[in-house]
């Protein structure tokens, strides 16, 4: 989808990218906003929460080195969906996940997200949850494979296969230690905060099954 956006901008290449990454990276950071705030934070909280995922590298930082990705379009359209999911209207999110899977698979993951949410208030097995988790699901997974179908990939690339190549990696003795420095690294000051007040990160996801589910 992003590739395709660019070419109705009436720049060069590279232009184009960093426009579509500058507009999604504002974009991004103003859905933040709206989602730390309809979790209770204040707005003091709100703000300081959004500067934290500013400063992540992978958040901004990344479309300024490398603006070709379709990264920074993937992550305005999964905080859209997670936005919708707290303040609705969550017939919405049904079509916009069939978007956010076109441009990129992995998005459909968060369907089982907004699922938990959504199941909590109306019942985890009730005829209404379930149908609504066949809305999410079903036209995403439609979608992906008519993409797989009509584009034949370049690179085949398997889920399970790569699942299974990770798994290898972690059991490996020479992992753990660039893991640790690659989690600091590319996640700047959110995972020691999260260790300083673990016991409170706990209690918020245990009453709050969604995010765990995320």
């Amino acid at each position: 989808m992003t590739p395709f956006l660019a070419s109705l901008l009436p720049f060069d290449v590279v232009t184009s990218f960093r426009v579509l990454a500058a507009f999604s990276n504002w974009l991004s950071l103003a859905l933040l906003y709206g989602i730390l705030r309809r979790t209770g934070l204040s707005y003091g909280g709100s703000l300081v929460g959004m500067l934290l995922y500013a400063g992540v590298f992978w958040a901004l930082k990344f479309s300024f080195y490398s603006p070709c990705y379709v990264d920074f379009q993937t992550q305005t359209l999964a905080l859209t969906v997670l936005y919708l999911m707290l303040a609705g209207p969550e017939w919405a999110i049904p079509p916009l996940l069939v978007i956010a899977v076109l441009q990129k698979e992995a998005l459909l993951f968060l369907a089982p997200v907004v699922y938990v949410h959504y199941a909590r208030r109306h019942g985890w097995l009730s005829r209404r949850s379930l149908l609504y988790l066949a809305a999410l699901v079903l036209p995403s997974l439609l979608a992906l494979v008519a993409v797989r179908t009509l584009i034949s990939a370049g690179q085949p690339y398997g889920t399970a296969s790569e699942f299974l190549a990770n798994l290898e990696r972690v059991g490996k003795r020479g992992f753990w230690p660039r893991f640790v420095v690659a989690l600091f690294g590319g996640l700047g000051l959110l995972p020691a905060l999260l260790l300083y007040r673990a016991r409170a990160a706990g209690r918020f996801l245990r009453h709050n099954l969604h995010w765990a589910a995320l």
